[in-house]
């Protein structure tokens, strides 16, 4: 282990790693910094985990500048002299109304467009979602499901399908009735649902509340500071400095988990919300130099002792109790918010306030991101955005979302990569990343306008994409001429139709069970929505996926003893899958349980090689790229399993058509996938992870790192 010395920035942030820090291919100081010998709010360690830093190390010094041709066509110039166009002049309305759109004028405006637009104060600006819009998105997703295959003309019997499976008289017998066997109609009506559900979550922009809003106005400044300091945009420019590009990794995970509030899937902003607060829990205890974990005590009492640093009183919230309530829900356990009992299933108003509470949740961690961009903004002789980084939540809310926002929330699959509204969101993008590296009278410093606020948001929704565009290339690039567009767009609709036939099944399900079948139908889309994203945060939604499910499974083989184990709040999750009959899974769960926690002692590198081990689907030199896909998809069709043996006591025709329609698999066959997937899972049983990926520094260690600091 390599020798610890006050000043090394590789002891730094969440502790010491396994390895040389020379061996590292570009230094751990930036270059033209000096190292300093404090600990508070500094980073990265060396050889970090892929968490903690980025996919490709880059010590490139150029800062790109976005300049506009005569063309107004985007070009790149590596003249730091070069000045940027006025952002507030140049690209924001400013008449007596307030800035009423985000860019440019034309050729890259929105104005000509309507594309996001809102009403920002005084006049109102039109919204291109009229009720015509809105009835017309309704009434056209007769055309299918994205992916789905072609079936022709919908048949007659499809409205009375769709009413009697999702309307507010469903009735399964009736639905089993419309749809008659024929898995055509069922796939039309499956499409409606989603078509239905996406309609909805765009027409509701309360499902990014107030708190929300506020939370994203803190972020403008940061963003600009952490340019200045040589941070680039992940996966899009490059960064000088590594732990200036962890910080805005920092950001980035906060304003996700907003974005996923927005898209109105409560599993992937529970899931998002307790990972980023464990992963800054770290950097608080590490920053402190406290003392970690001791022996019995919980993980909300380390939590609640670690942010106790800055006094609980003083943050106005206990983040160590904030983690339980969000463990409890992600184990489909019910939580107290308010007067409200809520559990992730939470609908309107319940919705709302739940992801009002996780809005102020984020803010908390957020707080310690933006405390280390000041210090490290100071250490380099930047003091401009103090008073910025360091303000609280304010009050107000958008008076009117931009009017195109929703269309940036769809899945980032080929038909909304090439979504017109998806190349102008680009140029909003750029536009804003411009305009954080402005740092003259009109740059962001200490007045945020709400363009600013929309703009940090518009730049990860555009960043979502391109990203995923990036991942599709490098696939394509990977496999060739077997590359298809078909099997992604078919993977999706299978995906999206099981989450659809969860809900149904689930508000009919005369048990229990019933429930836990919908929670693991959303918990399906947020997996899917993260895998699309190239995010490992897939894993612990698929966790939850794997779950649910066989609490419902258990519900429905042994509903007497599942319902004792439901009034438990301390069960283990392997306890459900030992009542389901699902033990043979045991390192499965393992592997996704090490990807659902930030930790000293997670392992994820050992959980990686055993997914990769139990993905078969692929060739040994592809098996570790479709790792995450593979879990996803077993842990699909065990939801399917479920749904099409409770389908086929009730609604056996219904059940064929949904294994014909959907699954593409018999009673038989699926039985015997399955039970493939059980006993390769078995065999795999004793794999070990290995050791953490972080080394656990001893107190005697942590003691001599606070008498060297202070």
């Amino acid at each position: 282990m390599a020798t610890l010395v006050p000043g090394d920035t590789s002891l730094v942030d969440l502790c010491r790693i396994r390895g040389n820090a020379d061996s590292l291919p570009v230094p751990l100081t930036p270059p033209g910094t000096k190292s300093s010998t404090s600990f508070a709010l500094r980073g990265p360690s060396s050889q970090m985990t892929r968490l903690f830093r980025p996919k490709r190390w880059n010590s490139t010094s150029t800062r790109f500048r976005v300049l506009r041709s005569s063309k107004s066509s985007p070009q790149w110039s590596t003249d730091p002299t070069v000045r940027p166009p006025d952002y507030r002049t140049d690209l924001i309305d400013r008449s007596n109304r307030g800035p009423s759109i985000l860019l440019s004028k034309a050729p890259l405006s929105f104005r000509d467009t309507n594309m996001l637009r809102g009403n920002f104060g005084g006049k109102p600006v039109a919204s291109p979602r009229t009720n015509k819009a809105r009835k017309r998105a309704r009434e056209s997703p007769w055309r299918l499901m994205r992916g789905a295959p072609d079936l022709g003309d919908p048949p007659e019997s499809v409205p009375e399908a769709y009413a009697a499976g999702f309307g507010a008289r469903r009735n399964l017998e009736a639905f089993a009735d419309a749809v008659g066997g024929d898995h055509k109609v069922l796939g039309f009506a499956l499409s409606r649902w989603d078509a239905e559900r996406r309609a909805v979550v765009a027409d509701t922009p309360l499902l990014l509340p107030a708190a929300g809003w506020q939370v994203l106005g803190l972020i403008p400044p940061a963003d600009a500071a952490l340019t200045l300091l040589g941070a680039g945009w992940r996966r899009v420019s490059p960064s000088v400095d590594i732990w200036a590009d962890e910080l805005r990794g920092g950001l980035d995970a906060g304003i996700d988990v907003l974005i996923k509030m927005r898209q109105g899937l409560n599993v992937a902003a529970v899931v998002g919300a307790r990972a980023f607060l464990e992963r800054w829990t770290f950097n608080v205890a590490s920053s402190h130099s406290l003392e970690w974990k001791q022996k019995g005590e919980s993980d909300s009492e380390f939590i609640s002792r670690v942010w106790d640093t800055y006094g609980l009183d003083a943050l106005g919230r206990d983040p160590g109790r904030d983690w339980a309530s969000l463990s409890e829900l992600q184990h489909g356990r019910k939580v107290a918010i308010g007067n409200r009992t809520i559990d992730l299933g939470a609908s309107g108003t319940a919705q709302f306030a739940l992801f009002a509470e996780i809005a102020r949740i984020i803010e908390i961690p957020l707080r310690q991101v933006r405390g280390a961009i000041r210090e490290h903004a100071a250490e380099a002789g930047i003091h401009a955005f103090d008073l910025a980084l360091s303000a609280r939540l304010g009050s107000g809310s958008m008076s009117r979302e931009p009017a195109a926002l929703p269309r940036l929330l769809e899945l980032p699959d080929l038909v909304s990569m090439h979504d017109p509204a998806l190349e102008r969101a680009r140029l909003t993008a750029l536009d804003y990343r411009v305009h954080s590296s402005h740092t003259g009278p009109d740059g962001i410093v200490d007045r945020v306008s709400r363009a600013d606020t929309v703009g940090c948001l518009v730049e990860r929704l555009s960043r979502r994409f391109e990203n995923a565009a990036a991942a599709a290339a490098e696939e394509q690039a990977m496999v060739g001429e077997r590359f298809d567009y078909g099997h992604l767009a078919a993977r999706l609709f299978r995906y999206l139709s099981i989450a659809a036939m969860a809900e149904a099944v689930g508000l009919e399900s005369s048990d229990k069970g019933g429930h836990h079948l919908r929670l693991a139908g959303n918990a399906l889309t947020s997996a899917t929505n993260y895998w699309l994203e190239d995010n490992d945060l897939s894993l612990p939604s698929v966790r939850v996926l794997a779950e649910q499910t066989s609490v419902a499974r258990a519900h429905r083989l042994k509903p007497d003893k599942a319902a004792r184990l439901e009034a438990r709040s301390d069960l283990p999750a392997s306890r459900w899958f030992e009542l389901a009959g699902w033990a043979r899974l045991s390192v499965f769960v393992r592997a996704l349980g090490e990807f659902s926690h930030v930790g000293l002692s997670m392992r994820r590198d050992g959980a990686r090689e055993a997914l990769i081990t139990l993905n078969v689907e692929d060739d040994d030199d592809e098996a570790p790229y479709g790792a995450r896909r593979e879990a996803l998809d077993q842990a699909a069709y065990m939801l399917a399993h479920e749904i099409a043996t409770r389908l086929d006591k009730r609604a056996p025709d219904l059940s064929s058509a949904f294994r014909k329609g959907v699954t593409l698999l018999d009673a038989t066959d699926h039985e015997e996938r399955l039970a493939d997937w059980l006993n390769l899972a078995l065999a795999n049983r004793a794999a070990d992870f290995g050791d953490p990926d972080v080394m656990r520094p001893s107190n005697e260690v942590a003691s001599h790192l606070r008498a060297a600091v202070s």
